[in-house]
């Protein structure tokens, strides 16, 4: 009984704290871009969004990577776990990527509140994307219903401790990778890599759109229909 009262007190607070930490971490997001100089200077602004794609990319990717192993590891058995139609991408790990690094590069020093806020944005972007992907397409990428401590099946507390466990880590010893790369990234496969996405992301909304309708001619094993 007191497991249940919990659960359910859970699910009545995360949606208005997500409510909230969204313009928090917009806000954030768009204070630390406004404090670094290169952003300020017009000709910089084509730098920073090859560079920033670029940093989606290689984190969209590395979610396909951790995706597939985290299938490995508790089925056993090899998956396909991209959701994009074309390329190997999880584009979720590569928003929520950009937005740990954009929103927590300030905290690389401080291990707990890195933790604790990495948990908070991550938490928050995967709800937003989860949500706009069954409103929009009527599809669940993932679906958190049969875990305890979730809200909506979007979001579920185990996860969200998982996040923040892994944000400390990423923000203080991948996250300057990453940056170096997408900085000395060339722009010309940059930019090629940018059209080949556009053109994976209208065959995906189609695929999103078939699987929602209920009739697929397109199937994803990870994606399913919300109805």
């Amino acid at each position: 009984m007191i497991v249940y009262r919990l659960e359910n007190a859970f699910c009545f607070a995360a949606r208005p704290a997500v409510c909230v930490m969204l313009p928090a971490a917009l806000f954030f997001w768009g204070h630390s871009l406004y404090n670094r100089p290169a952003f300020s200077h017009t000709k910089h602004r084509r730098c920073w969004v090859i560079r920033f794609f670029m940093l989606f990319f290689i984190c969209a990717f590395a979610g396909f990577l951790l995706e597939t192993g985290f299938a490995l590891f508790t089925k056993g058995r090899l998956e396909n776990r991209k959701t994009m139609y074309l390329l190997p991408l999880c584009p979720v790990y590569g928003v929520g990527g950009v937005a740990l690094i954009a929103v927590l590069e300030p905290f690389r020093n401080h291990w707990l509140l890195t933790a604790l806020l990495g948990a908070a944005c991550a938490t928050v972007v995967e709800y937003i994307y989860g949500f706009l992907a069954l409103r929009i397409f009527k599809v669940w990428i993932w679906d958190y219903r049969q875990v305890r401590w979730h809200l909506d099946g979007l979001i579920c507390l185990p996860f969200t401790v998982a996040w923040g466990m892994l944000a400390a880590p990423f923000i203080s010893y991948v996250a300057p990778v990453l940056t170096r790369i997408s900085f000395y990234f060339p722009p010309a496969p940059a930019w090629l890599l940018a059209g080949l996405f556009a053109i994976d992301c209208i065959c995906t909304v189609r695929m999103l759109r078939s699987i929602g309708s209920g009739r697929p001619d397109i199937a994803c094993p990870v994606i399913q229909p919300a109805n």
